[in-house]
């Protein structure tokens, strides 16, 4: 969803390359939606009404992750080892998650697998035929991993055939304030409650780096769905819920992450104090605040009319 260049561009290499047999691979940071993507080209291609089997590489031991593609598993019903994930999408899509994890043996497996086309498994001896498209995804690229040979140059070849890159959410432009939109009116149905943010609120969070794009701000909008007193939320209810800045330890992420929102805050609070000559009520109502929560404002920020301002009100006097 969106309408920025770059993700225009990402998706206009997905429709390209979803008819064909291509290995794809997805780059982009944690959160950009690479499990949607893939899901996307499976949808678009002839296969579509294949399966769809998703593995995510990282967190399994070498044996897990073996058993988990090729079958080779603990005997189950029939005495037979369970088909592994490949032979199970036959006719559709495998789609490896962080693919970067995945071992120097189970990358030359992998390998094989695209070479012949063929599982075998250890317990019958049999080899079998499998028809299935490959997509990967890595966080970053492989490339330093071929380099310092804990990636194998064959199989990076073969995966990266076609790259697409997802863009981080911070360079997506105004499809932030479209994707705020979209998260919020899709909690609102599976939740049952509609919030609204003030327009302090949205510039603030949109103003956020999102270090984890998408699944931060769907994460971040859920909690404060859940979390939030009123169907109307302020600036000051979001800061506690933003994520930390990379590199930096927990208080001080949410130090910086206060500091910055609540500039932000005080340059909002000035400019429609500003906007309406000084009348608190005016700039309460533009602002979505109550005559209360505007006055705790303004001592808080220790908030006064400029020079220039109280000239220009004196001269309309």
């Amino acid at each position: 969803m969106g309408h920025s260049p770059l993700v225009r561009e990402a998706f206009q290499l997905m429709e390209k390359v979803a008819p064909s047999r291509t290995p794809v691979l997805l780059l982009g940071e944690t959160g950009t939606g690479k499990s949607l993507a893939a899901r996307i080209i499976h949808d678009l291609s002839p296969r579509s009404g294949g399966p769809f089997q998703e593995l995510h590489c990282g967190g399994w031991s070498e044996e897990e992750l073996q058993a988990q593609l090729f079958g080779q598993g603990a005997p189950g019903q029939g005495g037979q080892e369970p088909a592994g994930l490949l032979e199970q999408a036959h006719g559709g899509t495998v789609f490896l998650q962080g693919a970067n994890a995945l071992s120097l043996p189970l990358q030359a497996g992998l390998l094989r697998f695209m070479q012949e086309g063929e599982v075998e498994r250890p317990s019958d001896g049999h080899t079998r035929r499998v028809d299935v498209r490959l997509i990967a995804a890595s966080p970053h690229d492989l490339a330093p991993a071929v380099d310092r040979g804990l990636f194998r140059e064959d199989l990076y070849y073969r995966l990266g055939v076609f790259p697409i890159p997802l863009p981080p959410l911070r360079e997506r432009g105004q499809d932030q304030a479209l994707l705020l939109d979209h998260f919020l009116e899709r909690l609102a149905r599976r939740r049952g409650r509609r919030l609204e943010l003030s327009p302090a609120a949205r510039r603030g969070l949109l103003a956020h780096h999102w270090p984890g794009n998408l699944l931060e701000m769907a994460n971040l909008l859920e909690r404060l769905t859940l979390l939030a007193p009123g169907p109307l939320v302020d600036l000051a209810e979001v800061v506690p819920y933003l994520a930390g800045v990379p590199g930096r330890g927990p208080a001080a992420a949410e130090e910086h992450a206060l500091s910055r929102l609540e500039e932000i805050e005080r340059r909002e609070v000035m400019a429609a104090l500003e906007r309406h000559n000084w009348v608190q009520s005016h700039a309460a109502r533009d602002l979505g605040l109550t005559l209360r929560q505007i006055g705790y404002r303004i001592k808080k920020f220790g908030l006064a009319p400029t020079i220039d301002h109280q000239r220009r009100r004196g001269s309309l006097a």
